[in-house]
């Protein structure tokens, strides 16, 4: 089985850049499409991508032992 390469922090940066820039204009874009009724999807996309990072970061730190 390959080791697991870890991102390099430039790597890191550069991935979160593109997924904070997309969350931040999908929710422009929903939050002007209708405001007040999109606010709990916004929170939800929001939460639903910070899970998703925190437990691809845990699994990642279990998996190469740091």
């Amino acid at each position: 089985m390959k080791s697991i390469k870890v991102l390099t922090t430039k790597e890191w940066l550069t991935s979160h850049l593109f997924i904070w820039t997309g969350l931040i204009l999908m929710s422009v874009w929903l939050y002007d499409v209708t405001p007040p009724q999109v606010n709990l999807l916004v929170l939800g996309i929001w939460l639903l991508v910070g899970g998703f990072c925190h437990m691809a970061a845990y699994a990642l730190k279990r998996l190469t032992g740091r």
